[in-house]
Parts: structure tokens; sequence; C-alpha cells
């Protein structure tokens, strides 16, 4: 229920800051580095106020920076006529920098604990063997991501090959739910509600987004074609759109 709220909380959040956010956005990311802190901090020592408890677990456990990531790869699908992604489109890589710097929180407090049990049951837990190998590979697909968000870099290096590597984001998403899929399995197979909530909210989310991902790319193709035979039609010759405008 948590990851579910958070998901809700966020996208609020994002919608309501928008336009402070592209206007201040180191703020925001300072402010994104004290909450990273602060959520390790208080997950070793738990306040005694149960809100912030609350926030602490939420961050620490990566939800709010998976809820960053999922705003940001649903504005890639939504219709370009929505108010939802005229609002959100701006801020796009903004969001995407947010949830980099809160997910790095919860790699480094997390990455020390997946060790701890890899050194005591080895490759006798295979759930933890998996979790680990994929949190390497969503690091390794992280980091090009996040780097080429910014947006000296990503002027640097041109548009076509900026959509090119942002293909790594449909792996990396992907891996999301390999990865929740591997810490949720133990309980999810013990019984519990919470975990086989949590686990059908990732799944749900990322069926979603492959199915609005693929209408998306089917409606872009049709656009397409119908501006080449319109081209063709008058004489001029056609204009070729990228695989990737619809992402841009």
């Amino acid at each position: 229920m948590r990851l579910l709220i958070t998901l809700v909380v966020v996208a609020v959040l994002s919608w309501v800051l928008a336009r402070s956010l592209r206007s201040h956005s180191m703020l925001f990311y300072l402010a994104a580095v004290a909450l990273a802190g602060t959520g390790a901090y208080f997950t070793v020592a738990p306040p005694a106020v149960l809100p912030l408890r609350e926030v602490a677990f939420v961050v620490q456990k990566g939800y709010v920076a998976f809820a960053l990531f999922a705003v940001v790869m649903m504005m890639g699908v939504l219709d370009k006529r929505s108010a939802v992604r005229r609002r959100l489109q701006p801020v796009r890589a903004q969001l995407s920098l947010l949830g980099t710097i809160l997910i790095a929180g919860h790699i480094g407090f997390y990455a020390v604990v997946y060790l701890e049990i890899l050194g005591s049951v080895g490759a006798s837990n295979p759930f933890a063997v998996a979790g680990f190998t994929s949190a390497v590979a969503l690091v390794v697909l992280l980091v090009p991501l996040a780097v080429t968000s910014i947006d000296v870099v990503r002027r640097r290096l041109g548009a076509m090959p900026w959509k090119r590597l942002q293909r790594l984001a449909y792996p990396f998403f992907a891996l999301i739910l390999v990865h929740a899929g591997c810490y949720l399995a133990k309980p999810v197979l013990g019984g519990s509600a919470n975990a086989s909530l949590n686990l059908a909210v990732y799944a749900l989310l990322l069926a979603t987004y492959g199915v609005l991902r693929v209408r998306r790319a089917l409606a872009d193709r049709r656009a397409s074609e119908l501006a080449a035979s319109e081209d063709s039609t008058s004489g001029a010759e056609p204009l070729l759109e990228s695989e990737y405008a619809a992402i841009a």
C-alpha cells in the first residue's frame, strides 16, 4: 500500500511543483540529497515521530525514486496534446535527476545489506543472487541515462545520439520489475499480502507502460506514413520521422 500511495503522491507533487522545479531545479536537487541522507539515517535510527518514519521508509526503499522514474517514463507515451504531458514534459530531465539522486541513497545503503547477505548465504539463496545481479545491471544502465539527463551533456551529445542512448530506459524499467520481484519473492511465497500488492503494482504499472508504448509507436507510425503520403502527393520530398521522436 505504501508503494501505491507513494506513486500517487509523487505524481501529484510533480504536477503541482512542475513550474517551481523548472525555475529552481538546483534547490530541488539539494533537497533530494538531504532527503536521501535523512532517509538513510532514520532507517538506522528510526525517529519516534510516525510520519518521519514513514517518509524515511518510502525514500530508503526506493519507492520515491521509482515513482519519479515512472512519471518520467509515462510522459513518453502520453498524447502530446494532453494537459499532463504539456505540463510535465519540460521537467522530465529534472525529475529523472531527482530520481537518480534518491536511488543513489538506496543503492549505497542496500549494497552493504546485499553484500552481507551474499557473504553469509552465498549462492544458496538464488533470490539474493538474482537481486544483487539485477541491481548491478540497473546501476550500469542508470549511469549513462542520468549523465545524459544533464542539459550540458545532452546538448554536446547531439539529438540523435541522445535519443538512441535513451533506449536504455526500456531495459532499465524492465529490470526494476526483476529486481523488485527478487526481493519480494520470499515474502510473497510466504503469504505476505503487502508484498503481493507491491509486486502487483510494479507489474501492472510496467505492463500499462508497455501497452501504451506500443500504442504510441503505432500511432506515430501512422502519422508518419500519412505525412509522407501527403508530401508525395503534393510533390514534396517526404520527411522521415525518427522512431525515437515520440520519446524526446
